[in-house]
């Protein structure tokens, strides 16, 4: 994976082109459903742009690390904006745009072989409509990915000037000896 944003521009077209969420924005608004990397302010946004998601990419914490990958938890934040006059069927569509969102990752958990899994983390959160008639909510999505650690292409030489020796019990007490040395190059 050559940066997480691939990743990201992968969440972008399974929101943009997954035909349950199309065809929500289509019955409802007309419209085909805005998506962009990164956040900006909603007073950036005008009515017009509506419905609109915004997908950031705001923490990652290590899990594992193996030869030349490292394996990270990503915790990616998806803003999801609509403009509704009604206040009654407003809450019913954040409700419902929530469990397509969720069936949209669980139709690909691993985003076209991107990444190990994806799967929408739990604590969604909306503004309960203080702007009305803007709504929003967020679907927090956890992903599971690998990442490449920068070194030599190949796992050769990795262990380059480590000298161990794991040897069977010497003659005498029976217990096994371990013997060896540690050489870093200097950098």
């Amino acid at each position: 994976m050559a940066t997480f944003t691939v990743v990201l521009e992968k969440l972008k077209d399974i929101f943009t082109t997954d035909p349950d969420i199309t065809a929500f924005f289509q019955a409802r608004y007309q419209k085909v459903l805005t998506a962009r990397l990164g956040f900006h302010k909603r007073v950036e946004i005008s009515l017009t742009m509506h419905p609109f998601l915004f997908i950031t990419q705001p923490s990652f914490a290590p899990v594992e690390k193996y030869n030349r990958t490292a394996t990270r938890l990503y915790h990616v934040n998806t803003f999801w904006l609509i403009s509704q006059q009604d206040r009654a069927r407003a809450v019913e569509e954040l409700i419902e745009l929530e469990s397509l969102v969720d069936a949209a990752i669980r139709k690909d958990p691993t985003l076209g072989g991107l990444v190990r899994e994806a799967w929408a983390a739990e604590g969604v959160a909306n503004d309960e409509g203080i702007f009305h008639p803007n709504y929003a909510f967020v679907m927090p999505l956890t992903v599971l990915a690998r990442k490449e650690l920068p070194g030599p292409e190949s796992d050769e030489g990795m262990l380059e000037g480590v000298d161990i020796k794991v040897g069977p019990a010497p003659v005498g007490d029976g217990t096994p000896y371990v013997e060896g040395s540690v050489e870093f190059p200097q950098t």
